[in-house]
């Protein structure tokens, strides 16, 4: 019988025990920004708004300020939980024409029908009105205790020392190598001059980094203009000019 070349690995994490309160992050960096706001004093919202924005640099491939989702937060004393939604919206130009169904099942995490040039998955016109910034905008006025730009304080940091391309991030790269190629931003990002995905040395003697420092000036923009200045303002234009110029239909 043929042994496999390699074994399957087994990994263990530790049970957590607080007094105080934990943050979950599936990014341990993210989740110990926000139980650091809670040790200077933050509530759970307060935590919960540093990680979001935190994970948007420890985690580019999954989350940050071009995402959306739900909040729910229930009080101390009160019975009943308040929900924050804040998902993603179509652009108002959006022209349901640009969609049109070629049959099958899309090769994407939902088997929704299939569109012409997957426009709906890749590219400028799959691109939704992010809810992220504005969602965390309200849970900051209802709720948290601490100042908007030292929430977002963490997550400029961590953008500014850049994304280090451990062995998970080079298999997200890796495997989204061929979707980031054909934008140059993108690209630059997260591939090297070749167009291969970035990887450190495998004898670990150095570390490759992702350079996220355009994501830090935006961060910063936000932190100190408020929610709003990431739809409104010179930011939310570049955004808008960017998509527009690559085919979207935003405005």
């Amino acid at each position: 019988m043929t042994q496999p070349q390699n074994k399957s690995w087994q990994i263990s994490k530790p049970a957590l025990h607080s007094r105080q309160g934990i943050v979950a992050s599936q990014s341990r960096v993210a989740a110990q920004v926000g139980a650091d706001i809670m040790a200077q004093g933050g509530n759970a919202v307060d935590a919960a708004i540093a990680t979001s924005f935190a994970l948007g640099a420890a985690e580019p491939w999954m989350s940050g300020m071009g995402g959306g989702g739900f909040m729910i937060v229930r009080l101390a004393g009160e019975k009943t939980a308040k929900v924050i939604e804040f998902g993603m919206k179509s652009p108002i130009g959006l022209e349901v024409e640009d969609y049109p169904i070629v049959g099958g099942k899309a090769d994407d995490l939902f088997p929704w029908p299939s569109v012409l040039e997957d426009r709906n998955v890749m590219g400028a016109k799959a691109v939704a009105i992010p809810g992220q910034v504005a969602g965390m905008g309200l849970a900051h006025q209802t709720f948290a205790t601490m100042d908007w730009a030292d929430l977002i304080a963490p997550a400029i940091g961590l953008a500014q020392s850049g994304l280090p391309v451990d062995w998970y991030a080079q298999l997200i790269i890796g495997g989204s190598a061929k979707d980031l190629a054909p934008f140059p931003a993108s690209a630059r990002t997260f591939l090297d001059e070749g167009g291969f995905p970035k990887a450190s040395g495998w004898t670990a003697l150095g570390e490759t980094r992702c350079n996220l420092d355009r994501l830090a000036d935006s961060l910063g923009v936000v932190a100190q203009g408020g929610p709003r200045a990431f739809y409104e303002g010179p930011l939310a234009q570049s955004i808008i000019d960017d998509l527009t110029a690559a085919g979207g239909r935003h405005s």
